[in-house]
């Protein structure tokens, strides 16, 4: 789920699976052909994105790493920074 925080950020939650660190990845486009920032969270349940442009719609999602082995990625949440 995804919601929005100051001007030029996003916060990214989910539930968080016993064991696992997170990657995290955001784009602006949906098919996340291009990557605009991606980052890797230590058993974490939420990561903030920042330095995001103001009025520009991006697609956020997340992946569990257990045991060196990464899992399938979230479904896509969208958003538009806030202005």
């Amino acid at each position: 789920m995804a919601t929005m925080e100051r001007p030029g950020s996003l916060k990214l939650d989910w539930e968080p699976i016993e064991g696992a660190s997170y990657e995290v990845q955001w784009s602006s486009v949906s098919n996340f052909a291009t990557i605009a920032g991606s980052a890797t969270s230590a058993s974490a349940s939420d990561y903030v994105f920042s330095g995001l442009v103001p009025g520009t719609q991006y697609w956020s999602r997340v992946r569990p790493i257990r045991g060196g082995q990464t899992e399938q990625w979230s479904d896509p949440a969208t958003r538009v920074a806030r202005v």
